[in-house]
């Protein structure tokens, strides 16, 4: 999804997964992920049920304009909100990312 080389996926769509993502990342469920906007993500959060509790994940690249990097995190309990964007917050900012 990042670099548009999805095969069977149009112009016009990989426009709206992409903004979509930005905004994930800016206003929604993924907002506390960059808050400062210092990589510009874009992303996408998941929740799901697991049988009395959730499990969830968030898979995003960086940055937005030119990506260079992705990632994904997958957490066995919680919610994305809660449980996987604090995970990949903590990973993000503890690595000092070369811009290539």
């Amino acid at each position: 999804i990042a670099r548009r080389d999805v095969p069977n996926l149009g112009p016009r769509t990989w426009d709206i997964l992409h903004a979509g993502m930005r905004w994930a990342a800016t206003h929604g469920t993924a907002k506390q992920l960059d808050a400062e906007n210092r990589f510009h993500v874009a992303a996408k959060t998941g929740t799901a049920p697991h049988g009395q509790a959730f499990q969830s994940w968030l898979i995003g690249y960086f940055p937005f304009e030119k990506p260079q990097y992705a990632f994904c995190v997958r957490s066995p309990a919680g919610t994305a909100k809660d449980s996987a964007v604090p995970i990949a917050k903590q990973l993000l900012f503890s690595h000092d990312w070369k811009r290539v």
